[in-house]
C-alpha cells in the first residue's frame, strides 16, 4: 500500500495497547482472514502502529461498516447467533487461559506457541463481531441483546491481557538461548519465528532494532509489509493526520458533563490515582485501568464502540464518558483543562497549558 492509497481511505482506531509487532502480524492475519473463513465476510486491510512500549491497529471505515451490517442482518434475522458466539468465546477463551496456565514456570515449546495462536485465532473470530457489531444493530436489538453482549466482552477481557503476558515470557525464554534481546524478537514476524523453529536462523539483530524504535505494520489483500524510517513515518501521517482544534467529538458512551485536567495514561501500572478533578485520556482502556476509571471525572477514548471495555465501565461506574475520538491523545496535552460534554459527544478544551 502507498501512502497516497492510505490517504484514499478513511481509518478508524479499532484498539491501542501494549501488543508488540509480533503480536500484530497474528491479529492482522485474524482480521483479514481468519473473519472470513469464519463469517463469509472480513476486512482487507489493516495498519498497525508500533513505537518500543506501544502500538495501535487501525481498520478502513468502510470495511467495518460492510462486516457489521453484514453480521447485523443475521442478528437481525436469528438472534441465537449472539449466544452460539458467546459459548464458542467462553469454550476458546477458557481453552486458551488454561494452556497458559498449565505453562506457568515452564519452558514454552514450539508446540505450545503454535497451539496458543491457533486458540487465539478462533477466539478472536467471534469476539471481534461481539465487540463491533453492537454499533450497526437497531437499537431495540440492541437494547434487547447489550446484557449479553457485555457479559460476554467481560468476560473475555483478561483473555487478550494474559496472552500479551505470555508472549513476553516466550520472547524472554527465547533470549535466552539467542543473540537477540526480548524486545528484539518481539518485533519479528509470524515467517521469522517459523523459519527459526525450522531452521535456527534470525533475522539481523541490526533489522530488528530498527523495528523496536517505530515500525508500521501494512496488512492489505492478503500481502504483508514492515515499514521503518521515513516510510513508516510518511503512512502514519496518512492515516492519523491530527489538525490543530479546539473541540474533539466522539461517541457517547455514558451521559454527563465532567470538568477537570486531562491526564493521558497508556501505562496504567505507572499511575495510581489522581489529586484533583481529572479526565482520563487513553487510546482504549482494558481492566488494569479499573482504578484510575474509579477516580476519574470522566473518560475520553480514541477507541472503542458501544461494546468496549470503556463504555461497558462507565455505565456501570455512571461516569460521563465519550468514546471513539479517533484523536484525543494527539491532540490533548497532560494538564489541559477540557470539559467533557457526554450528552453530545463533545470534549471542549477551555484552556491549554502553557
Amino acid at each position: 500500500m502507498t501512502t497516497e492509497d492510505a490517504r484514499k481511505l478513511v481509518w478508524k482506531k479499532n484498539w491501542s495497547g501494549p501488543w508488540t509487532l509480533l503480536e500484530c502480524f497474528y491479529y492482522g492475519r485474524g482480521y483479514t482472514q481468519v473473519l472470513r473463513e469464519k463469517h463469509g465476510v472480513g476486512l482487507d486491510s489493516a495498519i498497525f502502529i508500533c513505537e518500543p512500549d506501544k502500538s495501535a491497529n487501525y481498520l478502513v471505515e468502510s470495511e467495518l461498516g460492510v462486516f457489521g451490517a453484514a453480521l447485523a442482518k443475521k442478528i437481525e434475522q436469528d438472534t441465537s447467533v449472539v449466544h452460539t458466539w458467546g459459548s464458542a468465546a467462553k469454550e476458546q477463551g477458557d481453552k486458551a487461559l488454561s494452556l497458559m496456565k498449565s505453562l506457568e514456570g515452564r519452558e514454552i515449546t514450539r508446540a505450545d506457541y503454535n497451539t496458543l495462536w491457533e486458540i487465539l485465532m478462533e477466539y478472536l473470530a467471534v469476539s471481534f463481531p461481539v465487540k463491533r457489531v453492537g454499533d450497526y444493530l437497531s437499537p431495540d436489538t440492541l437494547k434487547e441483546l447489550l446484557p449479553t453482549f457485555e457479559k460476554i466482552r467481560v468476560y473475555g477481557e483478561p483473555v487478550y491481557a494474559q496472552a500479551a503476558i505470555f508472549i513476553q515470557k516466550f520472547a524472554t525464554q527465547l533470549s535466552g538461548s539467542t543473540r537477540l534481546s526480548p524486545a528484539q524478537i518481539l518485533r519479528m514476524t509470524d515467517l521469522e519465528i517459523e523459519n527459526y523453529f525450522n531452521s535456527g536462523k534470525l533475522p539481523e539483530a541490526s533489522v530488528l532494532s530498527t523495528r523496536v524504535e517505530h515500525s508500521v505494520l501494512v496488512v492489505r489483500n492478503g500481502k504483508h509489509e514492515v515499514l521503518t524510517g521515513s516510510a513508516a513515518a510518511e503512512i502514519e501521517s496518512a492515516i492519523t493526520n491530527v489538525s490543530a482544534q479546539t473541540e474533539i467529538r466522539g461517541s457517547v458512551a455514558y451521559k454527563g458533563v465532567a470538568r477537570g485536567k486531562v491526564r493521558i495514561v497508556f501505562d496504567p501500572r505507572s499511575v495510581t490515582g489522581f489529586s484533583e478533578p481529572t479526565i482520563l485520556v487513553t487510546g482504549m482502556t482494558r481492566p488494569e485501568y479499573l482504578h484510575l476509571f474509579r477516580e476519574a471525572a470522566g473518560v475520553v477514548t480514541d477507541a472503542g464502540g458501544i461494546l468496549s471495555h470503556a463504555a461497558i465501565t462507565a455505565r456501570e461506574l455512571k461516569i460521563p464518558c465519550i468514546i471513539g475520538t479517533e484523536v484525543a491523545t494527539k491532540v490533548l496535552r497532560d494538564g489541559d483543562l477540557v470539559e467533557v460534554d457526554a450528552n453530545t459527544g463533545v470534549v471542549r478544551i477551555i484552556e491549554k497549558k502553557s
